[in-house]
């Protein structure tokens, strides 16, 4: 902190800041990383504000074709310079499909929302666009989550807190990487899998998901954040809440035992379940989850960026059939 203060009041250029504190970041992920181990993963007894989460924030654009042209171009405006001031804004994707509009996001901890909700270009975009909704899923604290409220016009801000899960994201980033207009078959994209449970059977389905998460956790190393977060209206409803490094991980994972062995128990216990895909897949992706018969929801992405692929990135090494 008196790092981050003492540039401040120098001679530093803004951009020079903005790297001191990126490097500041890199340090402090390091050193607990190094204090947990090589792996540095979290696991569902470790979840609080400093492990990655995800957002969804829905936008209300009306007015036709103008009024989303100017909305895409202050969109594209403001995600420029977020890019650049913070590091801890790990993936930022703006994703449409006929029917409706989400940034799709996933930071580093609580500290990185806060700097969010403080950055400039955010705040002037917020008091341009029609947000009508916040989705958070992951284990965010109270002081968070009503300052994202506050900062998006008191709109609702539902919290799906995580029951159980692991993410590879809580190592530091090891290259300043990032992807922005080339999204498709190898880039990161997010995953929501929102299911609800049988009267009676909430305890044997948590227990089905442990395992289920324990395979994953132990055979997808492109699975970077997989939680499971319980829908705060509904004690029956959950949801999966994942990101994949490549349409690779994602294919391996639908064919994946631990998880073929979970929607098995899943249809004794299981009430409903339905996928939201947010970001661009390759067609080939596509016509393969389309052969799980499931309800699923395609957002492709229109612009964006991701470190995503710059953090952890060992997963590399690993064979396309793992």
């Amino acid at each position: 902190g008196d790092i981050i203060h003492n540039c401040r009041t120098t001679m530093m250029t803004q951009k020079q800041q903005q790297h001191l504190v990126s490097l500041v970041l890199v340090a402090s992920l390091a050193a607990r990383c190094w204090a947990e181990g090589e792996t540095c993963e979290l696991s569902g007894a470790s979840f609080g504000p400093d492990s990655s989460f995800l957002v969804i924030t829905r936008v209300q654009i009306n007015g036709g074709a103008d009024e989303l042209q100017r909305h895409d171009q202050l969109a594209e405006t403001t995600l420029s310079k977020m890019k650049e001031s913070l590091p801890g804004l790990l993936h930022s994707t703006f994703d449409c499909n006929s029917e409706s509009c989400v940034w799709s996001e996933g930071l580093s901890s609580d500290a990185a929302m806060a700097a969010k909700c403080a950055d400039p270009a955010f705040v002037s975009y917020l008091s341009k666009a029609e947000v009508s909704g916040v989705e958070v899923y992951g284990s965010v604290g109270s002081e968070t989550l009503e300052l994202i409220a506050k900062t998006h016009g008191g709109v609702q801000v539902k919290h799906f807190k995580t029951r159980l899960g692991y993410n590879r994201l809580g190592r530091w980033p090891v290259s300043n990487r990032v992807v922005e207009s080339s999204f498709g078959r190898k880039t990161p994209f997010i995953l929501l899998a929102r299911s609800k449970i049988k009267e009676g059977k909430v305890e044997e389905y948590l227990k089905s998901a442990q395992k289920a998460d324990n395979g994953v956790q132990a055979t997808e190393p492109r699975m970077l954040h997989h939680t499971l977060d319980a829908d705060p209206e509904c004690d029956r409803c959950f949801v999966w809440s994942e990101i994949y490094a490549n349409d690779d991980g994602f294919l391996f994972h639908i064919s994946n035992p631990p998880l073929l062995k979970h929607f098995e128990e899943f249809a004794e216990v299981g009430e409903s379940f339905s996928v939201e895909l947010y970001g661009t897949l390759d067609a080939d992706t596509i016509a393969k989850a389309a052969e799980l018969n499931l309800p699923t929801t395609y957002r492709p992405t229109k612009f964006g960026f991701s470190r995503i692929d710059s953090w952890d990135p060992a997963w590399k090494a690993i064979p396309s059939d793992q």
